[in-house]
């Protein structure tokens, strides 16, 4: 038996795993297995072997153990081979609703990354290896990841917190460290501000909506990723280090993949932007002022996320909108936007 929490989840990096390089590991409480891949975006339908998946194409996959594997019912354990679903927080936060998930993701590059959420509310989202990062983990985690746990292995830490959080010990069983059955991720959770019904209805303007809609995919797709990056460099964050493998696959005619850490800064952007917002209704103008600059970040990270749109239509439209919105006060400034963006749907 392990002689700590620590020690019982060293099986997650060693050769134990399929995936001990790079992977991503949730724990729903609440759920089915056939239950827990829809709410994650995968096709309960699609059940394909592991070896039938291209190596390139793993990421975007995801496998389910429940009761079969020695689970308590109702609990899955979803696995992702190099993928990071399970960790976004928007994709925890539809997990967690009928009651709690966790998750931890990391990679060759060293990150580490654990969220958690109780009754579709994200409770917290950080990156481990940030000398601050536990700061933002919910006392009874933070302690044990400061006082207790071995930071010589933090990894196996990180899923010692996942236990501490859904009450689920996890055991190495074949079907978990050597999924054999996989799914395909084929709708992924992005959470638009604006749905498509609104978008058509003349957002970002009526000029833009009939050109999108004229348009080929790959002028959308252009207009798209313009509309992103003048959205992030008016919010002074194109070049945040968050965000580089996300924007590194634009020019590929293909919706983006959110990553897990352009995710968690998206919720921290919305989190600052509500915190700006309250601190107006409450008449703190100091307060408010400080915060203000979250609202650009917010709106450009939302605009980002719908590059990850594989509708081609919503993706330009909402996109633009965004890109559209930081120059709302500015008449001039605004249809010099739009007009910038009919060029570009027009080229």
């Amino acid at each position: 038996m392990p002689d700590s929490p620590v020690a019982a989840y060293r099986w997650l990096e060693d050769d134990t795993t399929s995936y001990s390089t790079a992977g991503c590991v949730t724990v729903v409480c609440g759920r089915q297995p056939d239950d827990a891949l829809a709410a994650i975006g995968a096709d309960p339908g699609g059940a394909t072997p592991v070896a039938d998946i291209r190596l390139s194409e793993a990421a975007a996959w995801v496998s389910a153990a429940g009761a079969d594997v020695g689970l308590p019912d109702n609990t899955v354990v979803l696995v992702e081979d190099n993928g990071w679903e399970g960790v976004r927080p928007e994709v925890l936060a539809r997990l967690s609703k009928p009651g709690k998930a966790a998750s931890v993701f990391w990679n060759v590059e060293g990150l580490l990354m654990l969220a958690c959420a109780r009754r579709g509310k994200v409770i917290a989202s950080v990156d481990l290896t940030d000398p601050d990062g536990a700061e933002e983990l919910p006392t009874t985690l933070r302690r044990l990841w400061e006082r207790d746990l071995d930071a010589q292995e933090p990894l196996a830490a990180a899923m010692a917190l996942v236990e501490r959080f859904t009450g689920v010990t996890v055991e190495p069983a074949p079907e978990i460290t050597h999924p054999t059955i996989a799914f395909p991720i084929t709708s992924p959770i992005l959470g638009h501000p604006i749905t498509k019904d609104e978008l058509l209805a003349g957002r970002p303007s009526d000029a833009l909506v009939n050109a999108v809609l004229t348009a080929s995919d790959l002028q959308r797709r252009a207009l798209t990723e313009w509309s992103v990056r003048h959205a992030l460099a008016g919010a002074g964050i194109l070049d945040l280090p968050q965000l580089t493998s996300v924007l590194a696959q634009f020019g590929s005619e293909r919706p983006v993949s959110l990553s897990a850490e352009a995710s968690a800064f998206r919720m921290a952007a919305t989190r600052g932007m509500n915190a700006a917002d309250q601190a107006l209704a409450d008449m703190n103008m100091r307060e408010a002022e400080r915060l203000r600059h979250w609202g650009l970040k917010s709106w450009a990270m939302e605009a980002l996320a719908y590059a990850a749109n594989s509708d081609n239509v919503v993706a330009a439209l909402g996109a633009t909108y965004c890109a559209k919105i930081r120059h709302n006060a500015n008449d001039v400034e605004r249809e010099r936007c739009l007009d910038e963006a009919l060029q570009i749907i027009d080229a």
